[in-house]
C-alpha cells in the first residue's frame, strides 16, 4: 500500500503451534499483557515508529496496554502522536452465541485507535467481522482458515506459513488492518506534521460510504479509500473553516477547499472553484445564511470529480445564483427548499437538475 517505508516487526507471541502433519504454523499464543504493553512502548519510544498496526485482540482492556497505547498516541512522533490501527476482530458469531451482542474487540474499541473491519472484494461485509458503534472503517480482506485471497509477505526460509517468502491466503480483519495502516503511512508521506487524531479523521472522512447513508455499525464510515485520503491530507492545512458564522461575510476569489460539509449561517460569496473534501458532501444554508454563486463559481468533489452533494436551504436561508454562476444537481442528489427559504437566479445564473437529480420544494420563494 505504501512503498519505501520501514517496517519494524515486534513479536508478541510465545510460540508457534504447528500442524503435526505439515509442520506449518497453525496458530500462536500471545505473551502476557505486560509484555505487549512493553512492546508498544518500545515501538514508539525506542524505535520511533509512526504507525502501530495491531492484528490481535482481547475481550477486556488490560490497564497497562491501555496506558501504553495512550503513551504512543500522546507522546509519539515528537508529540504529534503515533497512529494506532487495530483489527475489529474475527469472532462475531462467538460473541453473538454467548449473548455478548455486537462488540468490537480491544484495542480496536478505544477512542484513540482506528478500528478496521473486513469486507470481501465485492464490498460485502464478512460474517466474521466484528461490528459496533466503535467501528471506524472497513477494508477488503479474505476468508478465515487460511482460505483468504490476500497476498502478503511471510517470514523467510520456510519459517512462516508458506514455503517461500510470500503467503497468498491471508484473510480476516487481521489482513484488513495493515491496509489501513498503509494508508495512514501514505497520509503522513504527504503531510507528516498531522496529529494522530487528524490522520484518523482524514481516513474516516475520506472513506467511501457504504450501507446506510453516513455512519453505521456494520461499515463504520465506509470503505478505506487511499486516493481520497491522500488528496485530503495534501490540502488539509489549507481548508476553509465551516460553518460560516452568523454575521460574517466571506468572499472566495481563488480556488478553495472545505474538509467538512459546508454549513452557512452568514454570507458566502463564491467566485472560483470550491473543492469539498468529504465522503458526505452536503451544503446547508441555515436561517440567515446566504450562499451566492457568482461568475466562475464551481463546486467539485475532491480534485476533479462531479459535484455529488445535497443542498438544503432552510427557512430564512438564501441561495443566489447570479452573473453566469451555475449549479448542477447530479444524479442521486437533490436541492431542497424549505418553507421560508429563497432561491434567486438572475443575470444569466443557471441551475440545472440533471437526469436522476431531484428538486424538492416546500414553499420557499423562487425568483
Amino acid at each position: 500500500v505504501s512503498p519505501n517505508i520501514y517496517l519494524v516487526p515486534i513479536n508478541i507471541y510465545t510460540n508457534k503451534l504447528k500442524n503435526s502433519n505439515s509442520g506449518k504454523i497453525g496458530g500462536c499464543d500471545a505473551k502476557s499483557h505486560q509484555y505487549i504493553a512493553k512492546a508498544i512502548n518500545k515501538a514508539w519510544d525506542d524505535f520511533n515508529v509512526d504507525i502501530l498496526s495491531n492484528s490481535w485482540g482481547y475481550y477486556s482492556a488490560p490497564t497497562d496496554i491501555v496506558e501504553a497505547i495512550n503513551n504512543a498516541t500522546n507522546n509519539g512522533r515528537m508529540g504529534k502522536g503515533c497512529v494506532v490501527v487495530a483489527a475489529s476482530g474475527n469472532f462475531r458469531q462467538f460473541y453473538l452465541d454467548n449473548n455478548y451482542g455486537e462488540i468490537i474487540e480491544f484495542p480496536a474499541f478505544l477512542s484513540n485507535v482506528l478500528s478496521v473491519g473486513a469486507i470481501d472484494k465485492n464490498g460485502n461485509i464478512w460474517d466474521y467481522s466484528q461490528r459496533g458503534e466503535e467501528l471506524d472503517i472497513v477494508a477488503p480482506s479474505g476468508n478465515l482458515g487460511f482460505a483468504g485471497d490476500v497476498r502478503t509477505i511471510d517470514r523467510e526460509s520456510g519459517e512462516g506459513l508458506a514455503s517461500g517468502n510470500y503467503f497468498s491466503n491471508f484473510g480476516g480483519t487481521s489482513a484488513a488492518c495493515p491496509q489501513a495502516a498503509g494508508v495512514a503511512a501514505l497520509v503522513l508521506s504527504v503531510n507528516y506534521f498531522l496529529t494522530e487524531s487528524e490522520v484518523r479523521e482524514i481516513i474516516m472522512t475520506s472513506a467511501t460510504d457504504m450501507g446506510t447513508y453516513g455512519f453505521d455499525n456494520t461499515f463504520g464510515h465506509g470503505r478505506l479509500n487511499a486516493y481520497h485520503a491522500v488528496v485530503k491530507a495534501q490540502y488539509y492545512d489549507f481548508c476553509e473553516t465551516s460553518p460560516i458564522p452568523s454575521g460574517t461575510s466571506i468572499v472566495i476569489n481563488n480556488e478553495a477547499y472545505f474538509c467538512d460539509a459546508l454549513t452557512i449561517y452568514g454570507t458566502l460569496t463564491i467566485n472560483a472553484t470550491v473543492h469539498l473534501l468529504t465522503n458526505l458532501p452536503k451544503i446547508t444554508i441555515e436561517n440567515g445564511g446566504h450562499l451566492i454563486l457568482n461568475t466562475s463559481s464551481d463546486f467539485v468533489l475532491w480534485e476533479d470529480e462531479d459535484f455529488m452533494a445535497n443542498i438544503l436551504v432552510k427557512s430564512g436561508g438564501i441561495l443566489e445564483i447570479i452573473n453566469s454562476g451555475y449549479l448542477d444537481i447530479q444524479s442521486g442528489c437533490n436541492i431542497s427548499l424549505e418553507s421560508g427559504s429563497t432561491l434567486l437566479i438572475k443575470d444569466n445564473g443557471h441551475l440545472k437538475i440533471l437526469e436522476g437529480g431531484t428538486y424538492k420544494y416546500y414553499g420557499g420563494t423562487i425568483n
